[in-house]
């Protein structure tokens, strides 16, 4: 094993020992500066919104006193100062061998691809990578990839706003800043004219994009093209106010080519669409959080698979209570991750990325708190007893799918409890086929709303 390369999983533990003490003290000074900022912005995921509230690593200390990192429910890449790269997995692939480790990049590429956070149509470039690049440099050859087909279609033009004092009059004369510079200039003129130009906002932050990522990527596949594409970008001029750039670019049929590249321009200059850090000591990371990752790539794909229903994320509207003190006042609200209905009558279905077992004395791993929240679903959400069940999805670690459901036998109320397949399979063959194991949630729900 490489020593400047670590994989690890999630809520698994680092320590000194493990990637060496430097680097740990970075790691852990990254952690904290995260934990200081706080909460992060809010960021438009299609329908949902990702709210980063923590770091990804819990500083802590064992009973010797050793400080340790422990792991939250994070996946993705950190890319320490001195070249150190951390990767860390999903936990459903705990077991480190090749093949588990392409899979676990593969299901990750493909969940970013159902939730649009990768607008990438085939698998069979970034499938040839898997074994030998991280998540982060994943992310940059299909960003690259993305950014050579719009330069084969051809860089969009735009009429750019320039202020210049020059020696010619077009445009309207700014007449403050004309006195100002030019009380003895009367040769000059300060205006601001609009120049029809290849050095719009888009065009600047994907320039700035290649140029950020030329000094973080490790795979000379990677630097020899961004070295490439960098050139046909040689007009235009760096992004130096991406925050206002962001703002000036426009949408629209004419721009729909730019849309999936500035999405990657954002995760990788702003840190927008879950999380990318850049701090001083130019500690670089990629992280998605596996949880609303998981949620978000069922919602979009029961979407696409349950036709003539209407499913919704994240479903406002509900509260715990509805008085307090004698006081009507909404508290404690309540929004499941998946709503369903059809002809009236709905199903609400909750994502859980949690593993369970067949241990029934355990309650199969399935946490007391969950139950009580799928209650509350099903008792507040239940007008005109219109809600005919409620289910728990949690990810199949092994190739069987399993089914539980618990029921009241004085009451029609029922909570399902169910297991998807997510395992990529050898041979990837595209998104659609992989979308299989939902067969069987669909059926479910068609059942329950018929």
């Amino acid at each position: 094993m490489n020593k400047k390369y670590h994989i690890f999983y999630e809520y698994k533990k680092i320590t000194s020992s493990d990637i060496g003490e430097k680097d740990f003290n970075e790691l852990k000074s990254f952690i904290l500066r995260q934990e200081e900022d706080g909460v992060n912005e809010s960021v438009p995921f299609d329908e949902l919104k990702i709210e980063e509230t923590s770091a990804c690593m819990k500083l802590s200390a064992d009973k010797h006193g050793r400080e340790i990192l422990t792991i939250k429910n994070y996946v993705g890449t950190i890319m320490l100062s001195s070249g150190t790269t951390i990767e860390i997995l999903p936990k459903i692939y705990n077991e480190q061998n090749s093949d588990n480790i392409r899979n676990a990049r593969a299901l990750i590429v493909r969940m970013l691809q159902a939730c649009g956070l990768m607008k990438y149509k085939s698998f069979q470039r970034a499938d040839l990578a898997l074994e030998k690049m991280t998540i982060f440099e994943i992310y940059i050859r299909i960003f690259l990839d993305e950014v050579y087909k719009l330069y084969q279609r051809g860089l969009k033009f735009g009429y750019v706003q320039k202020q210049e004092n020059e020696r010619f009059f077009k445009g309207k004369l700014l007449f403050s800043q004309h006195v100002k510079n030019n009380f003895a200039h009367a040769e000059r003129f300060f205006i601001e004219y609009d120049e029809f130009n290849v050095n719009r906002p888009e065009n600047k932050l994907i320039k700035t994009t290649l140029e950020c990522l030329r000094k973080k990527t490790k795979i000379e596949e990677n630097k020899r093209d961004l070295r490439r594409l960098s050139l046909v970008f040689d007009d235009v001029e760096r992004s130096y106010t991406i925050d206002t750039d962001f703002q000036k670019c426009t949408g629209g049929r004419n721009m729909k080519e730019y849309e999936g590249i500035l999405d990657m321009c954002k995760i990788f200059l702003k840190g927008c669409s879950f999380s990318s850090y850049s701090g001083k000591h130019n500690t670089t990371a990629l992280l998605f959080p596996m949880e609303k990752l998981f949620e978000s790539y069922v919602a979009k794909t029961l979407q696409k698979k349950l036709k003539g229903y209407v499913v919704s994320s994240q479903k406002r509207g509900k509260y715990l209570f509805d008085k307090f003190i004698n006081v009507s006042r909404n508290m404690f609200s309540l929004r499941p991750d998946i709503y369903v209905e059809k002809n009236g009558e709905v199903v609400l279905l909750d994502t859980k990325w949690k593993i369970i077992n067949d241990n029934i004395k355990e309650n199969f791993g399935i946490s007391q708190a969950d139950m009580y929240q799928m209650h509350a679903y099903y008792t507040r959400f239940n007008d005109n007893k219109t809600v005919k069940t409620v289910v728990l999805l949690y990810p199949a670690v092994s190739i069987q799918e399993e089914n539980f459901v618990w029921e009241y036998e004085s009451k029609k109320e029922k909570i399902f409890a169910k297991t998807l397949k997510i395992n990529i399979a050898d041979k990837i063959k595209g998104i659609e086929d992989e979308c299989m194991s939902f067969d069987s949630v669909v059926e479910l729900i068609a059942e329950q709303l018929r």
